[in-house]
């Protein structure tokens, strides 16, 4: 399975009631993620460094800018998680969900 669509059938079996694909670099993807447990809206900007899958995760009301891969990273809010696999990645994001309720 493809990577992109093994991470968006992943997440919207742990977290998104609906996950798509915003915008694909050959270095990034930009997914907009329908939270399952509110109506919150996530920017998701994923990308690859050696052996590891990296994902920084923002509330779509704190991305001011485009919805792009480098406006997510250089955003100051949001949460990282790394993994060496894409359900380890769903998994740490899944347990960092509530500190973006908490934090922004």
């Amino acid at each position: 399975m493809p990577f992109a669509d093994e991470l968006l059938e992943c997440l919207q079996e742990k977290l998104c009631r609906k996950a798509i694909i915003y915008s694909e670099t050959p270095t990034c993807t930009t997914i907009v993620c329908k939270r399952k447990d509110k109506d919150d809206i996530l920017l998701l900007a994923v990308s690859t460094y050696n052996n590891y899958i990296y994902a920084k995760m923002v509330p779509e009301k704190l991305q001011q800018l485009e919805w792009n891969c480098s406006n997510i990273f250089h955003n100051p809010y949001g949460l990282y998680a790394f993994a060496e696999n894409i359900r380890e990645l769903v998994r740490k994001l899944v347990e960092k969900i509530g500190l973006v309720d908490v934090c922004f």
